[in-house]
């Protein structure tokens, strides 16, 4: 015999709870996504934060003798200055369609 207690029902909170429904989770995480503007990052943010991490990664290369942190730092730089690239490339060809 198991000595667990019956799981107890969800309590529902928030727009909705009253009407006995809510949200598909889909919904509520684009909700939740899109609430917090402030948050959203610029891809120069993104690019200074790959940079942190290469130098990071140099440190950490240089605290253990190993070559993985450095990898693991510029891999991280490298995907981290994709969007700033993109966005470049985006206004260079809308320059170029004029």
């Amino acid at each position: 015999m198991e000595c667990m207690p019956p799981p107890r029902p969800a309590l529902k909170t928030g727009p909705g709870a009253a009407e006995g429904g809510t949200k598909p989770r889909a919904a509520r995480l684009a909700t939740n996504a899109t609430r917090h503007a402030t948050m959203k990052t610029t891809p120069l943010q993104t690019y200074f934060l790959g940079q942190g991490a290469i130098l990071m990664g140099a440190w950490g290369m240089d605290a253990t003798g190993s070559m993985w942190p450095m990898a693991f730092g510029a891999s991280a730089g490298m995907m981290c200055t994709v969007p700033l690239v993109r966005q470049l490339l985006a206004r260079w060809r809308a320059s170029r369609s004029r």
